[in-house]
């Protein structure tokens, strides 16, 4: 079982990081493409109120960072996870039916697209069919980690699976299926983790181990140059 204390109060850390806004404008910049998709394709623009998302992606980019490292990911596909979480959701408002197909400059999106060169593996575990997917077949581990990253993001802060589908539970029907295929997902990638000698006591730590690199990443700018 998790150390709540330990979790809350890394989390506190970092959501009141003297440097948290510095650390993420320039993470971000790093990621122009996905965000040319998301602002300019996908319509979440500050103004019109859909920062959120861009924020909710910033986190995940920073947070598969770190979970690919401990899984032992190598370069290429880590890259390739860190730019699939950086545009997951560029596409929200369409899916949520707040703006329609006309208003989106089609041409424009699409030459975004081309540049990114979307990974459908990858975004498809995101989408609610991806449980399907878990019942009936063995997902790679870029589709496990993408799956986990998005399971333990809620909107724009790392926390345990459970608690992270317990406050979207009124989006999501499914949740406690959902809970139970990711806590074996967390247990697969736990048991890749612990071989990798990564000081980590249990599977629903992880979480905790992320937020305490995402503090690490952080503090680094507090180092004079």
């Amino acid at each position: 079982m998790e150390n709540i204390n330990e979790y809350q109060q890394v989390r506190n850390a970092v959501e009141k990081h003297p440097y948290k806004t510095q650390f993420f404008q320039e993470m971000l910049l790093n990621y122009l493409p996905e965000m040319r998709l998301a602002i300019r394709g996908g319509h979440l623009t500050k103004v019109e109120g859909w920062r959120n998302i861009l924020e909710h992606q910033a986190v995940e980019i920073v947070a598969m960072d770190i979970f690919c490292d401990l899984l032992g990911v190598e370069s290429k596909s880590k890259k390739k996870l860190m730019s699939a979480v950086a545009y997951h959701d560029w596409n929200k408002r369409l899916e949520l039916g707040k703006i329609n197909e006309d208003q989106i400059n089609v041409e424009q999106t699409k030459s975004y697209l081309e540049i990114l060169h979307p990974d459908q593996q990858l975004l498809d575990a995101v989408e609610p069919g991806f449980l399907h997917e878990l019942e009936n077949n063995q997902p790679n581990l870029l589709q496990l980690a993408m799956f986990y990253i998005d399971d333990i993001t809620f909107e724009s802060t790392i926390m345990p699976m459970k608690d992270r589908l317990i406050n979207s539970k009124d989006r999501n029907p499914d949740w406690e299926r959902e809970l139970k295929l990711g806590k074996y997902v967390e247990s697969q990638l736990f048991d890749i983790i612990k071989k990798r000698d990564v000081p980590v006591a249990t599977p629903s730590d992880i979480p905790t181990l992320i937020l305490k690199g995402i503090q690490e990443k952080m503090d680094s700018l507090l180092i004079p140059k």
